[in-house]
């Protein structure tokens, strides 16, 4: 069935708002609803984008659904298990970036910049573990070097969707959005653990504030997310060069 512009835009307004609400009860919940409430967030926006799986333009859209399915198996292990399990959240994590990056690079049109995407990927992904072990020194272990590999190719993924932004800019948006969860996060280790913020400073209000930053940024990086492939299906981009679904399953792209 085809969708018309008005109903899928109206389709995301409940979504948008029940985010905006949960995104304030996570700032505003104590105890032990605070992660239920949080995990909720992470779920409801895989729900509304698999909601629009039927508007689904071509593979990408789908490695995006992908993705955020996988973000609930990551944040399981940091939000939902007692105790938190960072080292297999942050694993699967690296396997969400890694289904996004097939989500870019499947659809770029551009056979060169797919090469140099590969090249740069591969190279970055390469140094990961001796340029943790030079910065970190001996106190490296696996959650470091998977940090470190997860958080290189978030940017990687944010690089790339804003470089084809014709079709990613909006992915790109929900992408930075990510990092600066996982920046503030990072933020507040350094802070506390390494450059000796005392109680009564501006860098110790800023990292031990009441609100909690992280998600500040982390719930609308998923919503937006979601909303990639609603976005696509009634926006004029260029499909290429890899899969493109038809009405019967995947097609063999055009010849361009």
């Amino acid at each position: 069935m085809k969708l018309n512009k008005t109903s899928l835009v109206i389709s995301a307004i409940p979504f948008v708002v029940a985010e905006i609400v949960l995104s304030y009860l996570v700032q505003t919940a104590r105890g032990e609803v605070v992660p239920a409430v949080s995990y909720f967030c992470v779920l409801l926006a895989f729900i509304f984008a698999m909601s629009t799986l039927s508007c689904a333009k071509d593979m990408g859209d789908n490695l995006v659904r992908l993705g955020l399915f996988i973000t609930l198996g990551a944040d399981y292990f940091l939000v939902l298990a007692n105790p938190t399990r960072e080292l297999a959240g942050v694993v699967v994590f690296c396997f969400v970036q890694l289904a996004y990056f097939a989500a870019l690079i499947l659809t770029d049109p551009r056979q060169r910049r797919r090469v140099a995407h590969v090249i740069l990927r591969v190279s970055v992904t390469a140094l990961v573990v001796p340029v943790t072990l030079l910065v970190v020194g001996e106190g490296v272990d696996a959650l470091a070097i998977f940090s470190a590999m997860y958080y290189a190719n978030l940017v990687l993924n944010a690089l790339f969707a804003f470089l084809d932004y014709k079709r990613w800019w909006l992915f790109g948006v929900g992408l930075v959005a990510f990092a600066l969860c996982d920046a503030s996060i990072g933020f507040t280790f350094l802070a506390n653990e390494y450059l000796g913020a005392t109680e009564g400073s501006f860098l110790y209000a800023v990292a031990n504030s009441d609100l909690n930053l992280a998600w500040v940024f982390y719930v609308p990086s998923q919503a937006i997310i979601a909303l990639v492939p609603l976005f696509h299906a009634f926006s004029d981009v260029r499909v290429s060069p890899a899969f493109r679904l038809g009405m019967s399953g995947i097609e063999k792209p055009s010849a361009e």
